[in-house]
């Protein structure tokens, strides 16, 4: 995930007002998120004598190698990276629009229950 995907991402979940080290988490967790995700789909593409080089190459930890490596045996790689990423981003909208009709519902409901007097036994 790049950085203007990161900060456009961001924007439309409407995080931007959060504190600048906030903001920062949430976008290391994001990126990691589609990181594993992206990781998963790419390996179920693999063999399993690919899965082991690619094990191999990643318990190094050179990003450079394991961008080349899947680069070289996932031809399509850049696709469905892009691929990947608008999945993500459309479930996190469609979660976050979730979440904001329940807090809106609740607020009303609470909102509601505050304008109606108590009712008294009789």
């Amino acid at each position: 995930m790049d950085q203007n995907q990161t900060k456009g991402l961001i924007s439309e979940l409407g995080l931007d007002n959060l504190p600048e080290d906030e903001k920062n988490d949430m976008i290391v967790k994001l990126a990691e998120a589609l990181q594993n995700r992206l990781t998963v789909r790419l390996l179920a593409s693999l063999s399993e004598d690919e899965k082991q080089e690619f094990d191999d190459i990643a318990g190094k930890g050179d990003d450079e190698a394991i961008g080349k490596y899947l680069s070289e045996k996932v031809p399509n790689v850049d696709f469905i990276a892009k691929e990947e990423f608008e999945l993500f981003r459309e479930e996190l909208l469609a979660e976050n629009a979730e979440i904001k009709k329940m807090v809106d519902d609740a607020q009303k409901n609470s909102s509601s229950e505050a304008d109606t007097p108590p009712s008294t036994p009789a």
